[in-house]
């Protein structure tokens, strides 16, 4: 065991930065995301309900490593080269993202109703 980080200590310690990187990153990108698209799902219009509504669905029900695994091996064959860093990058904002629009809607909602609330016990 100690052989192991003796031989691999630094490609284990930049891997880990690179993760903590990738998610840094995800991170950011997915609250910007998803505070877009839970403002989206709250808005009156219909259509861009649906469309808010079936992003967040989308990709909060397929399994994390399936969608990194499209950005590492479908795009690239089809569409675009992209390092692995990217893939997992994009993979994990797009996932963060639908659960971070999930939470920020429910918090939007729940202010809304409690502001009704307040106002009928205030007439």
């Amino acid at each position: 065991m100690i052989s192991i980080f003796q031989n691999y200590g630094g490609l284990l310690f930049q891997g880990f930065w690179q993760t903590i990187l990738c998610s840094i990153i995800a991170l950011f990108f997915a609250v910007i995301i998803g505070s877009g698209f839970a403002i989206l799902e709250v808005v009156p219009n219909k259509t861009v309900h649906v469309i808010a509504k079936a992003y967040i669905e989308l990709f909060r029900n397929i399994p994390l490593l399936v969608i990194t695994m499209f950005f590492y091996v479908v795009i690239p064959m089809y569409i675009v080269k992209i390092s692995g860093f990217a893939a997992g990058t994009i993979g994990l904002t797009l996932y963060s993202s639908a659960f971070i629009a999930e939470t920020v809607r429910s918090g939007i909602q729940s202010v809304i109703l409690a502001k009704w609330k307040g106002q009928d016990q205030m007439v």
